[in-house]
């Protein structure tokens, strides 16, 4: 019976660890930015530079102009 040659015992071990080491940095890197999000840790650095922006940062991106329904613009 013919054994299996050594090398690609060797290259199927490195591929598995290659990708056993990909997943694990992943689920990593996955769980350490769920978590900051989660509990609140995440902030992005962003330092509104007038009025308006800070308004803008307080209450949302979708709230920047408010229009009537006839699409005049309320200032």
């Amino acid at each position: 019976m013919n054994a299996p040659s050594t090398k690609w015992l060797l290259a199927w071990a490195l591929c598995l660890l290659i990708m056993n080491f990909t997943l694990c940095l992943s689920v990593l890197i996955f769980v350490y930015y769920w978590s900051r999000f989660h509990f609140g840790l995440y902030v992005l650095p962003y330092r509104p530079l007038n009025a308006r922006d800070a308004w803008i940062a307080q209450h949302g991106p979708n709230h920047r102009e408010s229009t009537f329904h006839n699409g005049l613009k309320w200032t």
